[in-house]
């Protein structure tokens, strides 16, 4: 079982509508308290219609038995929190070291981009999400942040201190929450070396 706690760099389609982090502009503190979930994660199982039949029994009962709560558990202790993804290798004799697993993204469609990545580039062949690390209650909303970003969200945007500003990396697990005059500009900056290079952070909460 190949896991790893950050997703980085560089969407499928699944049961669940894949909605992607990047939105219209900041929202204020008081709307993202509005559209951001809870600490407490869940698995949804994804599309396995192309998979063979024998695959799709296999994986359905996989993913079954990863959604107890011992899983997530692990899962959370082991860094990975939502957003993430469970992989396979879409014709390979399945076993425990092809599944590769994967988190701490903004976004379920941002989360299944990399995880795939990871798995076909071990792989060596095309890999298919069978399942998504999701928070609770998930439905689609026009912000979706990491668990850690909504865990330092809802710690640094507790006072009344303005300007503040919460910078997020669409594509990677980076993010970052700054205070005071020019934060924006420094949110954006600390937020983007985390990137790996790419250097795609925005704003995605401010109170001015």
């Amino acid at each position: 079982m190949r896991i790893f706690g950050a997703v980085f760099g560089t969407v499928l389609a699944g049961a669940l509508t894949l909605a992607g982090a990047a939105g219209a502009g900041p929202v204020s503190s008081p709307d993202a308290r509005e559209q951001l979930f809870g600490q407490e994660m869940i698995l949804h199982p994804a599309d396995l219609s192309m998979f063979s039949d024998k695959l799709r029994a296999h994986y359905k009962k996989v993913t079954s038995g990863m959604a107890a709560r011992t899983f997530l558990a692990q899962a959370k202790l082991s860094g990975i929190g939502y957003y993430g993804a469970i992989a396979v290798p879409l014709t390979s004799e399945p076993s425990l070291e092809t599944l590769t697993i994967g988190g701490n993204a903004h976004s379920p469609g941002a989360a299944a981009a990399v995880v795939t990545g990871q798995c076909e580039k071990a792989a060596g062949e095309k890999c298919q999400v069978v399942a998504y690390l999701l928070p609770a209650g998930y439905a689609k909303r026009g912000l979706t942040l990491s668990m850690a970003a909504t865990a330092a969200f809802g710690k640094s945007f507790s006072d009344n201190v303005v300007p503040r500003y919460l910078a997020y990396s669409p594509a990677t697990a980076a993010f970052a929450v700054v205070k005071g005059k020019g934060a924006d500009r420094v949110a954006i900056d600390t937020c983007n070396k985390d990137t790996g290079g790419r250097r795609d952070c925005v704003i995605a909460i401010a109170d001015e």
